[in-house]
């Protein structure tokens, strides 16, 4: 009831009359920050259930993630193993192949020593020879001399030409020809080491 302008309401009457002073308990409206101990404990399996299904997906999403970066890992490491391989082959084949040219090479330096030798002592035989026939012609022609002024009367004696192998060399040609051969083989041995 509403009271009119000219009725004035007692306060007592005013104060039952408010709906949260009721007699009926059941009408009675709590407050929201006040619940009671039973609908407290109600809610905290709810929310620990809540705190522990959040943190199991989070365990399982660093699982994955753990997982996924172990899985790169160990193919960047597989990659670089095959990398550390292939250079460790490229560097033994490079040095097989530089100790087989090296070993050629020394091989072709003997040959080509022996062939100079070779040659060395083919042009000392022809020294030689050629010094033996210079010899036998320069004693024909003294001999043809000789026997120019001598008087007719003499007995020609046949000239005997020395062979040009039986021809032994002067000491001085055999001293020049040693020394050549002495300082060829020097300086191949300087070459080779």
């Amino acid at each position: 009831m509403v009271p009119d302008f000219g009725e004035v309401e007692s306060p007592v009457a005013a104060f039952a009359a408010e709906p949260s002073f009721a007699a009926d308990s059941a009408e009675r409206v709590e407050p929201t920050g006040f619940a009671p101990e039973a609908a407290q404990t109600a809610a905290e399996p709810n929310a620990l259930a809540q705190r522990l299904d959040a943190l199991q997906g989070a365990l399982a999403e660093q699982r994955h993630m753990a997982a996924a970066s172990s899985r790169q890992l160990k193919w960047v490491l597989a990659a670089a193993s095959v990398a550390v391989l292939a250079s460790v082959g490229f560097g033994v084949a490079q040095s097989v192949r530089l100790d087989s040219l090296a070993n050629e090479s020394r091989a072709d330096e003997a040959r080509l020593e022996q062939f100079i030798l070779k040659q060395q002592s083919s042009i000392d035989d022809l020294s030689q020879r050629v010094a033996a026939q210079t010899a036998a012609v320069t004693a024909a022609t003294a001999a043809a001399a000789v026997a120019a002024e001598t008087p007719a009367a003499a007995p020609a004696r046949p000239v005997v030409k020395a062979s040009p192998a039986k021809v032994a060399p002067t000491p001085a040609r055999r001293a020049a020809a040693h020394s050549a051969r002495a300082a060829h083989a020097k300086s191949a041995q300087k070459t080779t080491r």
